[in-house]
């Protein structure tokens, strides 16, 4: 993505041009990278993160624990042959965790599409080649998991947190989408309708291929899961939907 102060139809027109490669390395060579220690109900990392971000504000040593509620039901499930995959990985936070909390690098599968967001990825995990620099669809026009699946070990554990393309992602595993994956998806509401979905999309999606459905505010980590009716109402805003 082109920088988000520059108008949107500069952007689109710019993307994927050499504009926006030169952009990107540009970018790259002058961000300066800051090592900070996190901190979850499970465990406390060390994650490098580009000085001056916003998410070290959020969630940084000075911030909040970063969805909580995710860490713990990350660490409640996990096996020692537990295969990760994490759609959206950003840089690091949730691979990092599980890596923390034993889980070998060779079973941790991570996709990020922003090419910065994937460089400061690249120089939290040194020593794994299971990082993909891309958009996760439905394989229209990016990379779909299905394809991905067709030459890579199956997950026990699939998080996904993309801006809203949550339906593309889980359209492009329809083919390897049953009840013995423990899915989390970061429901942005807003951003969905960009992408012509809305939430009882995804319900009924999962739904039809045989989860039980929950959802809770990840945020706090008080919160409880409250189970999916198809006689009830979803929340508004972000909140973490869970299915397995």
């Amino acid at each position: 993505m082109i920088h988000p102060f520059i108008p949107k139809t500069v952007r689109t027109r710019l993307s994927g041009t050499i504009v926006e490669s030169l952009y990107r390395r540009y970018q790259i060579s002058t961000t300066e990278l800051t090592r900070e220690q996190f901190h979850t109900p499970v465990t406390s990392f060390e994650m490098l993160v580009p000085k001056g971000h916003p998410f070290l504000i959020k969630a940084g040593p000075k911030g909040e624990e970063h969805e909580p509620l995710l860490a713990q039901e990350l660490n409640k499930n996990l096996k020692a042959d537990t295969v990760f995959y994490d759609v959206g990985a950003r840089f690091g936070y949730h691979t990092l965790l599980l890596r923390e909390l034993g889980i070998p690098e060779s079973q941790i599968h991570a996709f990020e599409g922003d090419k910065l967001a994937f460089w400061v990825l690249q120089q939290n995990h040194t020593e794994t080649d299971n990082l993909t620099n891309a958009f996760v669809s439905d394989g229209k026009s990016d990379l779909s998991l299905d394809e991905y699946l067709s030459e890579n070990p199956h997950p026990d554990i699939i998080k996904i947190d993309v801006e809203g393309a949550e339906g593309e992602v889980l359209r492009g595993l329809e083919e390897n989408l049953h009840e013995n994956i423990k899915i989390y998806v970061e429901i942005h509401t807003g951003r969905m309708e960009e992408f012509g979905d809305e939430p009882w999309d995804l319900v009924q999606l999962l739904d039809k291929s045989g989860f039980d459905i929950h959802v809770a505010d990840h945020r706090q980590n008080t919160e409880k899961f409250v189970p999916v009716s198809h006689q009830g109402s979803l929340p508004s805003g972000n909140y973490l939907l869970k299915a397995v």
